[in-house]
């Protein structure tokens, strides 16, 4: 078969097809890849697998020129671009940002079937295209979806992030706990949060809520929210007295605070590559200390993104 003169030059290509039927596109099917090369012989035969048909390419050079198949032909299952959905998901939601590559390695450890990078890009544009998604494809990154590409603030937020990773050890917990996270309503620890909420019951602390446990929780997700962030301390306060909280004394608040200063040292941040701030200083299990908070927090802009978490 003669190929067009705008594909290669005087080149010639034998499809042999193990079928019992002839396929009348091969240049569709191959979608070959033009790409230089020195020979002037024969190329070494090529296999690729398309539909469980075996189609073998032989090439013939007489120009700088050989055909190969493309990685658009990759064909990936359903249930396996889920399944890489589902963990690009769960790290996004974790991480916060995570590299194609890092997250080759993250699911390779947990999956004996392994992947490839390219396998990775293929499946998750592809599961993007088709339907909902949450997560976000920033170049070679795999970002949660309040990082949104191209938006000048997230950029920022983004490229602090990933920065303040660097060098730090990643949080892998057990496949199952992992996995958890592409619910994006879940987080753990919740016990640090779990007394907050019972302290503003038990003491009134939001009589324009009226006792409403779930407009209660809504602040809790958001106050983790601020946290996962690294925003600023100093707004987390702020926000509760804009939510109309109010205090009797000077005690009250300081207790208040003392139980937020808890949900920090227990929450998993992006900034610390899923770890905890107690996790990252060293320390695991008990969930009563805690530690002081930063004196310098990587986002100093009280912003929070809209998104996983808002109430």
């Amino acid at each position: 078969m003669r190929l067009q003169d705008g594909i290669a030059a005087n080149l010639y290509m034998q499809i042999f097809i193990k079928c019992s039927f002839f396929v009348d596109y091969p240049l569709s099917v191959a979608k070959c890849l033009y790409q230089p090369h020195s020979l002037y012989n024969q190329a070494p035969k090529k296999a690729v697998i398309y539909e469980n048909q075996y189609i073998c390419l032989f090439y013939f050079i007489r120009r700088e020129g050989v055909i190969l198949p493309s990685s658009s032909t990759m064909r990936i299952s359903c249930i396996r671009k889920d399944l890489i959905g589902k963990y690009a998901t769960a790290a996004a939601y974790l991480y916060g940002a995570i590299s194609i590559s890092e997250f080759v390695d993250v699911f390779n450890r947990y999956e004996s079937a392994s992947t490839s990078e390219e396998e990775v890009r293929l499946a998750l544009t592809r599961l993007a295209k088709a339907k909902s998604v949450e997560y976000s494809l920033n170049k070679n990154l795999i970002t949660c979806p309040e990082l949104r590409p191209g938006i000048e603030e997230d950029e920022k937020d983004l490229a602090s992030i990933r920065e303040s990773q660097k060098g730090k050890p990643r949080y892998l917990p057990e496949k199952a706990e992992f996995l958890r996270y592409a619910d994006c309503t879940y987080f753990e620890p919740e016990k640090p949060y779990a007394r907050l909420a019972a302290y503003i019951l038990k003491h009134g602390l939001a009589p324009e809520r009226g006792g409403d446990d779930e407009s209660i929780e809504g602040d809790m997700l958001y106050l983790h929210q601020m946290i996962q962030f690294s925003v600023d301390p100093s707004y987390y306060m702020e926000y509760f007295y804009n939510e109309d909280y109010r205090f009797k004394d000077e005690s009250q608040a300081e207790n208040f605070a003392r139980l937020i200063l808890s949900a920090y040292s227990h929450t998993r941040m992006y900034d610390c590559n899923g770890f905890t701030p107690y996790e990252e200083m060293g320390y695991f299990g008990d969930q009563d200390k805690i530690i002081p908070f930063p004196k310098k927090p990587s986002n100093q802009s009280g912003s929070v993104k809209a998104g996983r978490n808002e109430p």
